[in-house]
């Protein structure tokens, strides 16, 4: 008789726990999806700072007016060879407010006493050893001046050409009107222990001129 019990006793365990094994299973699996759901916020803080940082700056700025802009010959993005020079100049902004340029200026070369010389200008987006494609570039306003922050503190222009197949003449200076602007500045070509006088341009005046970048 209590062998009878003993083994009722066990059947009715067994039953318990094979009845209740099905149900611990499913509670595995779902672990996982929960531990998952974090991900997505990862890729919400890295998309809202590019937003703010560009486009207020951009709308912010408006064309870059000559009266406002200071530019000077730039020794460090000029080099020559083999009968080909590239001048570049440095564009800086004397105004209290950013601006901006985009495509080419419009250059004009001049003698000593300030009359026009035969000019050819030749807009690309590669000249000789230089390269530049088309952008916007946003100048900062002057450095001893508070304003809004910006991507450029100095922009530049380059321009190439040859210095060997006539007719040839010695530019002094040159006259600049940046993209959108009307007012030009005249920019001193002539440079103590280079060229004095200013240097001498070839090929009838043809000068490939690259656009306005950083």
């Amino acid at each position: 008789m209590r062998f009878a019990i003993v083994v009722a006793s066990s059947a009715i365990i067994l039953a318990a726990c094979s009845s209740g094994s099905p149900h611990s299973s499913p509670r595995a699996t779902a672990v996982p999806t929960t531990s998952a759901s974090p991900t997505p916020a990862l890729t919400v803080p890295t998309q809202s700072p590019s937003a703010s940082v560009t486009s207020p700056v951009v709308k912010s700025a408006h064309t870059c007016a000559g009266s406002q802009l200071h530019i000077v010959y730039s020794p460090a993005g000029s080099s020559g060879g083999a009968g080909d020079f590239v001048t570049a100049l440095a564009v800086l902004n004397d105004g209290t407010q950013p601006c901006v340029m985009r495509g080419w200026p419009l250059l004009q070369l001049l003698s000593s006493s300030g009359s026009l010389l035969p000019t050819h200008e030749v807009q690309t987006t590669s000249a000789i050893v230089s390269g530049s494609p088309v952008s916007v570039v946003i100048l900062a306003c002057h450095p001893g001046v508070s304003c809004p922050p910006s991507s450029f503190n100095t922009a530049y222009i380059s321009f190439a050409f040859d210095d060997v197949i006539q007719p040839c003449e010695t530019a002094a200076a040159v006259s600049v009107v940046t993209p959108g602007g009307s007012t030009p500045v005249v920019v001193n070509l002539r440079v103590a222990g280079s060229f004095p006088d200013g240097p001498e341009i070839c090929s009838g005046g043809k000068i490939e001129v690259l656009p306005v970048h950083s």
